[in-house]
């Protein structure tokens, strides 16, 4: 009776190791759905569901030209559009969207930095151009859109505002050498973008538009020394330095003092001069700036400066 009860000894510690190893086994066993089920949803070509966000990438943002890419979910737009339209298609491919989505290019104004390919877009793909009367019906406008539009033009004149789907875009005029400048502010839910470029000042209606943007695209055109002492002819300088030419790296960082607030998280400088100011020269002015009178939204504020024809990430407001 002994020997049987210790080989049923040694048989019942067997089984229950067995009975263990069995356990370890269906558990692995029950992982292996959710397993497969997460890389199924991850390698899937099904489009996740996503928050309806605002979004903005500065396709290009120098003075050589400018194009800017906003959207959200279901509405794509371009403020401007310089560069040509190989290039901007390229632009948008490398941000994974099509350049037919894009459904209005607002207009800021008739210079050919920011509208050279305006006409094109409008004939190839039917992009509806957006922008105030005067400027759409300038001389300037037609010289380089090249001819009528063939999908048409609407007007927004400054202090309005217009739904584009899901976005709502307001025009505020600017001052600059133009038939009437005018920059825009797009909205959608809560959050907030603002443009502004090509100007020689900020009027304190400006500041009250642009000011709480969760995103700012500013002008920081110049460093003055550079501009004085450069080959400009000096006729090309006092227009830049004066009230409707373009902002300096010092004349953005004020500015910048008196429209950032808690809410405004990314500052992208912009339409910088070729040859009168550098990159790291305007962020150094703006930063310093900024930490020396700001230090508590300098720090949780992410600063960069737009490249001449490299687009930047789609940056979420």
């Amino acid at each position: 009776m002994k020997k049987i009860a210790k080989i049923n000894s040694k048989e019942k510690e067997r089984r229950n190791i067995i009975a263990n190893q069995t356990n370890l086994y269906i558990a692995f066993l029950l992982k292996i759905p959710t397993l497969y089920s997460t890389q199924t949803i991850l390698t899937s070509n099904a489009q996740p569901i996503l928050h309806m966000s605002l979004r903005i990438s500065a396709l290009a943002s120098w003075s050589t030209g400018n194009v800017t890419y906003i959207e959200t979910e279901t509405t794509k737009i371009l403020l401007d559009a310089w560069l040509s339209g190989k290039k901007i298609e390229q632009s948008l491919n490398n941000l994974n969207r099509k350049i037919e989505e894009i459904s209005n290019i607002f207009i800021t104004h008739e210079h050919i930095d920011h509208i050279r390919s305006a006409g094109i877009l409008n004939r190839r793909f039917g992009t509806k151009i957006i922008g105030n009367e005067k400027t759409l019906s300038s001389s300037g406008f037609f010289t380089a859109t090249k001819r009528d539009n063939p999908y048409g033009k609407e007007f927004l004149e400054p202090g309005k505002a217009m739904r584009v789907g899901d976005i709502e875009v307001k025009a505020f005029k600017t001052s600059h050498d133009t038939a009437c400048s005018q920059f825009y502010t797009f909205k959608h839910q809560e959050k907030k973008i603002a443009c502004l470029t090509d100007t020689g000042n900020i009027t304190p209606e400006i500041i009250e538009e642009i000011k709480d943007s969760n995103i700012l695209l500013i002008e920081s055109n110049h460093d003055v020394d550079m501009l004085k002492h450069g080959s400009r002819p000096e006729s090309n300088k006092q227009r830049i330095l004066s009230d409707h030419g373009h902002l300096s790296n010092v004349q953005c960082a004020e500015y910048l003092s008196q429209i950032i607030t808690p809410r405004t998280h990314t500052i992208i400088l912009g339409h910088l001069s070729h040859d009168h100011n550098t990159k790291e020269l305007a962020y150094e002015t703006i930063s310093s700036h900024l930490e020396k009178y700001h230090q508590n939204l300098r720090k949780n504020l992410h600063l960069f400066v737009a490249d001449a024809d490299e687009n930047s990430a789609l940056l979420e407001a």
